[in-house]
């Protein structure tokens, strides 16, 4: 890819690039069915996706989509961001959600430095004030201890987390974070 964008960049600069069909499928799929697809599955496919979405944001790449809302038993299941028996999103959709209520167009990527090799970090200034990007690679739960406290003094906050088939966000004051495994998080703020 980013040898395709070195020539994108000097021969069309006016030309966007769009990556689509992201995701993840499980071997034998579609043999398998929803009862054979473990729930920490969801949780690692999510995060790949947030990572696909880090690295090709660093790259200036100007949309990427996610691959497929609804996969039904003859159609890759293991692809889907939406059971297709009971219609509920898995943590591939909260993930896409994530990253598209609190990232987008315009945002600012701002150096990072994060020590270790299990969790990826990106900071953003976006239109809506500071954004963190936490993504956890690695299937064990980690604690990641914020240099200075967030949010600055007299700010409010929010760490929304997808760590399980749900979002979740709450208040967020201080350093600490603790991330689940594969878990993709998003603490926002002025």
């Amino acid at each position: 890819m980013r040898y395709i964008e070195q020539i994108r960049k000097r021969l069309s600069p006016e030309t966007r690039t769009t990556l689509d069909e992201i995701g993840s499928i499980l071997p034998g799929d579609p043999a398998g069915s929803k009862s054979g697809i473990p729930d920490i599955y969801w949780n690692a496919s999510g995060a790949l996706y947030a990572h696909v979405y880090l690295e090709t944001m660093r790259l200036g790449i100007d949309i990427v989509g996610e691959s497929q809302l609804v996969g039904y038993p003859s159609q890759f299941p293991s692809v889907s961001l939406i059971d297709c028996s009971t219609g509920r999103p898995n943590a591939r959709y909260w993930v896409l959600k994530l990253i598209h209520d609190h990232l987008g167009p315009g945002d600012k990527l701002v150096q990072t430095r994060l020590g270790g090799q299990d969790v990826d970090a990106q900071a953003f200034v976006t239109a809506k004030g500071r954004a963190l990007l936490l993504i956890n690679k690695r299937n064990s739960k980690t604690t990641l201890h914020l240099r200075d406290p967030w949010p600055s003094p007299g700010k409010d906050s929010t760490l929304a987390v997808v760590d399980s088939a749900v979002l979740r966000s709450a208040p967020f004051s201080g350093s600490t974070i603790e991330l689940a495994p594969f878990a993709v998080a998003v603490l926002f703020g002025n």
